[in-house]
């Protein structure tokens, strides 16, 4: 591996002052000398704070999930990019100095791997990584080889046209829907994370073979698995960024030839997509011919396209996810405005998926709900909370809630068991979508500990379990991620204790599949019905996108009835958990507050003090700004929020461009705030003098519960509504005669 030794950047002395008030892209001058040619590289930046962490990544570089108590992992893709980063005062190591010559490195070492080992111990054999086609030719190979257990299919397509394509795999396969229930598992979203598609391939030849081959260790509880639930895989979720990354990535002359990097013709010639993010929209709305992806006039393909794994709907336009259309987490123009998460969303909407996993690379991370700090106030005006499944004690004993499930499969990969938001805060997220609209569990597997995709023998080993880390049930990352589990499972039953640990992913996986089929983790509508009649439940339920907008939501699925006229409907919860009670961090009134208003010199800053006589929970504030055109005032947000410690130290701050910019703060370790005075510091990116109005409260933490609103699912048959009915996690209702 190529590495760069320690260095440590200065700010820029303009702007040194401003600490965590971040300095906007377009503030800085394009780099345009061949002297200042750049290579991409891997940089481990200094967050010694949650806080730091929001803020790299509110800059719109592009940050990875590699993170630990102290720093996060961004890739430079550009010499702008590292003057932004050392503009706004951060600090950084070089970890890997040249991506593309690692890239480079990798195919060699692929080779060599290829050549030593035509098959290795994965499922499938495979030696190497795969192509967009092969994941399609291996499906077609499986279900023509296995047509009762396994069946190719296709539930969408991408902005250039090219088929999401899965495999469903379950005894009796092509037979109706028989309201068994469904785990569900996704690979790269980002185009840049080969082994997050890899992994789930494998799983599904796992499947097949411990099912067919009756001397295989795992045959008879793979044989009760899919007899009792059905695995749907859809191993590329971004089938245009995935093609261009892998099989248009490997070589990017510009680090060959000295030249311009804004010249549009070098880079349409080399568009260098190995470390590709995103999707391949090249303008909101339209679509484009099949292969214009790898024509990206931006280093990498960054600045290309839709961040997919920040474009589900339900809070969408949140923390963590841009409006700026070159971030790296753009979010899109609206929810659901792609394809791909189109595509997804309909198949998450017409199965019972009682269990998800998002793959991803890479972190050696399981992130479960919720994505941002369970004190951040929502667009409804009532903060977040927890998630109400992160504790759940069933029938049995035994904690089933999302912590437990959690910690039982990072005991097989070694990885860290922890929320989405102590890594930093999202919203738009696949899991946090399909949970809170469905109530099946949702996670996301950050895949491997140093790169999007190492050399392919590291995929083998997480995959097997062969991997130092697989066999250390703490996890690499667990001392340096804490987790606040403990703030909503106080007095929680015991989970398993009697499951060896090391499997890997695969063993991993096996568990969040018995957790699919476990009745005792959803629910379930028995009754009696006519064979062949087809019984459907529904429900529609409102979220609020960031910004308060309503947002409708609908699930509908349908069983048919078997020959015996019974049924058993295995279904998610009637009552979504995003209206369920839940431990949710109710603000008192507020101890202090500060309402003003203000005038902001062209690219300078302007502050005002908030003054706390006594400890607090949490400040919060929010800036809305307004400059004068043709003798009116215009309201957009080109003001950049900064709240600073009494002793002067950055806290948190708040960088998106839109009509307000809101920041929230709490103690990391969940101490009371010191009383004294508090500064917020409003930065004008315009040119031009801007008035602004900010207000900022300090607030205690008061209630721990929020009042629950009920749901129903309505039941119909032969599309005939017949009846409502209020089921809960863990509950069987029986519906009696139905049609």
């Amino acid at each position: 591996m190529s590495f760069r030794p320690r260095s440590t950047v200065v700010a820029l002395l303009a702007v040194a002052a401003l600490g965590l008030s971040l300095v906007p892209a377009g503030a800085l001058p394009l780099v345009t000398t061949t002297e200042q040619a750049f290579a991409p590289q891997l940089v481990t930046v200094d967050a010694p704070t949650r806080a730091h962490r929001n803020a790299i990544a509110d800059l719109g570089l592009d940050v990875t999930e590699h993170a630990g108590h102290d720093y996060v992992e961004v890739v430079l893709h550009s010499a702008a990019d590292e003057a932004l980063l050392a503009a706004n005062g951060f600090t950084w190591d070089v970890r890997i100095g040249d991506l593309i010559a690692r890239e480079m490195e990798r195919i060699e070492l692929d080779a060599a791997f290829a050549a030593a080992n035509p098959v290795t111990d994965l499922p499938s054999g495979r030696n190497a990584y795969r192509v967009l086609a092969d994941f399609g030719n291996e499906i077609d190979q499986l279900a023509a080889d296995n047509p009762d257990l396994a069946k190719r299919i296709t539930i969408g397509t991408s902005v250039e046209g090219r088929d999401l394509t899965g495999i469903e795999i379950g005894v009796d396969v092509n037979e109706p829907e028989d309201g068994r229930p469904v785990f569900l598992m996704f690979g790269a979203h980002h185009a840049r994370e080969w082994p997050s598609a890899e992994l789930p391939m494998e799983f599904a030849h796992d499947l097949i073979d411990a099912f067919t081959d009756s001397t295989h260790p795992d045959h008879a509880r793979v044989v009760d698995l899919l007899t009792r639930g059905r695995a749907i895989i859809v191993p590329v979720s971004n089938p245009d960024g995935y093609d261009a990354s892998r099989t248009s990535g490997a070589v990017d002359l510009n680090t060959v030839v000295p030249q311009s990097l804004y010249n549009p013709v070098t880079i349409l010639g080399t568009p260098g997509n190995a470390y590709k993010r995103k999707n391949c929209r090249y303008v909101d709305g339209q679509s484009q011919p099949a292969g214009t992806c790898v024509l990206a006039a931006s280093p990498g393909g960054l600045g290309i396209g839709v961040d997919l794994n920040r474009n589900y709907g339900g809070l969408w336009g949140g923390p963590g996810a841009s409006g700026e259309s070159t971030s790296a987490t753009y979010r899109g123009p609206a929810p659901f405005s792609e394809p791909e998460t189109q595509a997804i969303r309909n198949l998450i909407s017409t199965r019972q998926v009682t269990t998800l996993i998002s793959n991803h690379t890479f972190s050696n991370l399981i992130l479960r709900p919720v994505g941002v700090n369970p004190a951040t106030v929502g667009p409804d005006g009532s903060p977040i909370g927890f998630a109400p499944d992160e504790c759940f004690t069933a029938a049995d004993g035994h904690d089933h809630g999302m912590q437990a499930l959690g910690e039982r499969m990072a005991a097989q990969n070694g990885y860290s068991n922890q929320f989405g938001w102590e890594l930093y805060d999202t919203t738009g997220t696949t899991e946090d979508y399909s949970y809170n609209a469905t109530g099946g569990y949702g996670y996301t597997f950050e895949i491997g500990a140093h790169e999007f995709h190492p050399p392919y023998e590291e995929v083998i080993a997480e995959y097997l379990g062969t991997t130092s880390h697989a066999t250390n049930v703490d996890g690499d990352n667990a001392a340096e991620l804490t987790t606040a589990a403990g703030d909503a499972c106080e007095g929680a039953a015991p989970t398993h204790t009697d499951e060896t640990v090391g499997g890997g992913n695969r063993e991993a996986y096996l568990i969040a599949f018995e957790n699919a089929v476990n009745s005792a983790t959803h629910a379930v509508l028995t009754g009696t019905a006519p064979a062949g009649a087809e019984i459907t439940v529904s429900r529609t339920g409102t979220f609020p996108l960031w910004d308060g907008t309503p947002f409708e939501d609908t699930v509908t699925t349908s069983m048919t009835v078997d020959e015996t006229g019974e049924f058993t409907y295995h279904v998610n919860p009637s009552t979504r958990p995003f209206v369920d009670s839940r431990k949710a961090s109710q603000l008192g009134e507020p101890v202090a507050e500060l309402q003003a208003t203000g005038t902001a010199p062209p690219l300078r800053s302007s502050t005002q003090t908030l003054v706390i006589d006594t400890p607090v929970d949490l400040i919060r504030a929010t800036v809305s700004t307004s400059f004068p055109v043709d003798g009116q005032a215009v309201r957009y947000n080109e003001m950049h929020l900064q709240l600073l410690g009494p002793n002067g130290q950055p806290l948190a701050s708040a960088t998106e461009f839109g009509p307000t910019n809101s920041l929230l703060y709490s103690d990391p370790e969940g101490k009371k705030l010191p009383a004294g005075t508090y500064t917020l510091r409003v930065s004008n990116s315009l040119a031009v003098t801007s008035q602004y109005d900010l207000e900022a409260y300090a607030q205690d933490v008061v209630a721990p519960v929020t009042t629950r609103t009920p749901e129903m699912w309505t039941v119909s048959c032969d599309g005939v509504e017949v009846t409502r009915v209020l089921v809960d996690r863990g509950e069987t209702v029986d519906l009696n005669t139905v049609c």
